[in-house]
């Protein structure tokens, strides 16, 4: 019906410019927002995964952006969205960001990621 392309499209637009802190509080919400009637839950992990890949940018990258995804990965890895936005091209981007950060990274750095971003990928409640 109409109302459900509306509630749909209002949704997909919401979701794809949210910020990771927003992502992250709002985790939660996403999960009511994925069951509602008329939304297209692949349309808006698409549409999640855009906003996911725009943080990643490589020119704004760096060890406070990196734990504030990495929290926002696992918040949303926990829902287990349907279409997980979280899978695939986002990891692998997340990854390669990571490489590079470390590569350049003084030993403070490195000692950073090891003890605030890497724990969130534990195998005991990470990813």
């Amino acid at each position: 019906s109409m109302v459900d392309r509306a509630v749909a499209q209002a949704a997909q637009r919401v979701v794809s410019t949210l910020t990771l802190l927003e992502l992250s509080r709002g985790a939660d919400a996403l999960c009511e927002v994925w069951e509602q009637p008329g939304v297209d839950g692949e349309l808006l992990s698409q549409s999640l995964r855009e906003a996911l890949v725009e943080c990643l940018d490589a020119d704004e990258f760096n060890a406070d952006i990196a734990n504030t995804f990495a929290g926002t990965i696992k918040a949303v890895a926990a829902l287990r969205l349907p279409g997980d936005p979280t899978e695939g091209y986002v990891s692998h981007l997340f990854g390669a960001r990571m490489a590079c950060l470390l590569s350049t990274a003084s030993l403070e750095g490195v000692d950073r990621a090891e003890t605030e971003v890497l724990p969130l990928f534990a195998a005991d409640g990470g990813l």
